[in-house]
């Protein structure tokens, strides 16, 4: 359980990547044409969109959620505390979104999630 810990902090790490290169490019959207681009009003379609920073924005935000969720997750499994927690944070990290987070999130959680359903994980996390 402490080495998948270990996993879930080295992903939320990589995520904290994506998130920042994710807020870089909407900065830079918004810095090479104007402020008001972030506001999607007026545009029209998936290519007005992506150049509105709506797309980047939205995957900082996600992300930056399973960034959280991987390293608090990570950090309570390897200090063996707060089960219920953990698991909590793995069904959020498994939520389908967008961006890249959501393809390691999905099967990495649940096989996570399916090591800590185990009756050997609350004896080892100190509950009876």
């Amino acid at each position: 359980i402490q080495s998948w810990g270990s996993w879930l902090i080295g992903l939320g790490f990589g995520a904290v990547v994506v998130s920042g290169l994710a807020l870089t490019y909407a900065g830079y959207n918004v810095f090479q044409q104007q402020a008001s681009v972030i506001l999607t009003k007026d545009i029209s379609g998936v290519a007005g969109l992506l150049e509105s920073s709506a797309y980047p924005l939205l995957g900082f935000l996600t992300s930056g959620t399973f960034a959280i969720c991987w390293i608090v997750a990570g950090l309570r499994m390897r200090a063996l505390r707060n089960l219920l927690l953990v698991r909590i944070l793995l069904v959020i990290s498994m939520i389908p979104c967008s961006g890249a987070c959501c393809v390691v999130g999905f099967p990495v959680g649940g096989w996570a999630l399916y090591k800590l359903i185990d009756e050997k994980a609350g004896p080892v996390f100190g509950r009876v």
